[in-house]
């Protein structure tokens, strides 16, 4: 369930990039995988769920899943995470909030996470800043 929820994600971020809502997928992407999604996988999911919301205009749907999270990975994992989601950090939803605040057009919340959570990668993470 955790991969299904995964690729459901995916397609509502490619709707998201083709200007169409991918809010509904989004959630539905969570609903699928999260009575089983370990503490990463929830919160990737949340994350994109957030990014959805906020390329449709929705600031309070898009916060409500970024708290969530973040709430998610402060979550004790009671089994491995999946290889695919190694990546996935506090500094990930962090990015991933100026990414959103940056889309809603809201500067005075995209600036500071921004500049602090990009001030902590050095120039070997030149794609990620």
């Amino acid at each position: 369930m955790d991969l299904a929820g995964n690729a459901i994600a995916y397609a509502a971020y490619q709707q998201t990039a083709t200007q169409q809502s991918g809010t509904a997928l989004a959630a539905d992407s969570y609903e699928v995988a999260r009575q089983v999604a370990t503490p990463k996988v929830g919160a990737l999911l949340l994350d994109r769920k957030a990014w959805a919301h906020a390329t449709a205009g929705e600031a309070q749907e898009a916060d409500r899943a970024l708290n969530l999270a973040r709430e998610a990975l402060n979550t004790p994992a009671t089994r491995p995470e999946p290889d695919w989601v190694f990546w996935v950090d506090a500094a990930e939803i962090d990015i991933m909030a100026g990414r959103c605040w940056t889309e809603l057009r809201r500067p005075l919340r995209a600036v500071p996470v921004l500049e602090r959570v990009l001030g902590e990668f050095d120039d070997t993470h030149a794609r990620t800043r």
